[in-house]
């Protein structure tokens, strides 16, 4: 900001405060300096095309350094020269070390660049680490869900393995159970086929006797039997009288010597 009243008219100065004062109230505060600068630029530009050698220096300090006006040290060192023409000593000041100034302000947008690099790439850094942190939780989150589906697929075979061998076992035992079933019920049958053979045979014994018996006494019932059952009893002491002789004198020659042992060898 010139403050300065040996460079400017006392009402130049009024004016110039008087501007940056107005637009300082009138817009926000970056946008209200950018702008000041501006008029200021402006202005003096004007007064620098009039031979003016303090606006000139002034012109070639905002080339300088970038205010109201985009930075040229080209046009900087041609307004200094122009003011140090007309024996501005701060004019020629700056001239003089103008190199040195040029040099060190783009050193420092080198180093600004550079830093601006270095933070680009540390950042660039961080996003490829974070990214490979995310990679490889992800990696390991389906490392994970795949053992867990594994497991969980090797626990329903095992378990349709158990179902269906429990199946295997319930059937055989059901089977064993029909078997048995089946033996008991054949078994049983045996046993009744054999009980009714049994009855069979003890109702055909009884009708036999009961036959035998029949005839004896349809037998005695007939005219002659009495005289033919004493004849057969008459007989049969004579039988055993004879046979009692006999086997007194010789056993062997008796009716009965067929049923022994001894007779026989003779």
């Amino acid at each position: 900001m010139v403050t300065n009243s040996t460079i400017y008219p006392f009402n130049v100065l009024k004016i110039i405060q008087a501007v940056m004062l107005l637009m300082t109230l009138l817009t926000p505060a970056g946008a209200a300096e950018k702008d000041v600068w501006q008029i200021v630029f402006d202005f003096q530009v004007k007064l620098a095309k009039q031979g003016n050698a303090a606006a000139q220096e002034k012109v070639g300090e905002m080339f300088e350094e970038g205010r109201g006006v985009k930075q040229d040290f080209t046009k900087a060192r041609y307004w200094y020269t122009q003011a140090a023409n007309q024996n501005r000593k701060g004019a020629i000041n700056k001239l003089k070390g103008l190199p040195a100034r040029i040099k060190l302000s783009r050193a420092q947008k080198a180093n600004t660049k550079g830093s601006k690099d270095t933070q680009q790439q540390l950042a660039r850094k961080r996003a490829a680490k974070e990214k490979a942190i995310r990679e490889n939780r992800l990696r390991q989150q389906r490392a994970a869900e795949t053992k867990k589906n594994a497991r969980e697929k090797a626990l329903r075979e095992q378990r349709a393995a158990e179902t269906k061998k429990n199946a295997r076992e319930k059937a055989l035992r059901e089977q064993r159970a029909a078997e048995r079933k089946k033996a008991a019920r054949e078994k049983a049958l045996r046993e009744q086929l054999a009980e009714e053979r049994k009855k069979a045979a003890r109702e055909k014994a009884s009708s036999k006797k009961n036959q035998y018996s029949q005839k004896r006494l349809t037998e005695r019932k007939r005219p002659g039997a009495a005289v033919t059952q004493k004849s057969i009893q008459g007989n049969g002491q004579a039988d055993k009288k004879e046979g009692s002789q006999t086997f007194k004198a010789d056993p062997c020659k008796s009716k009965a010597a067929r049923f022994m042992s001894t007779c026989k060898k003779k």
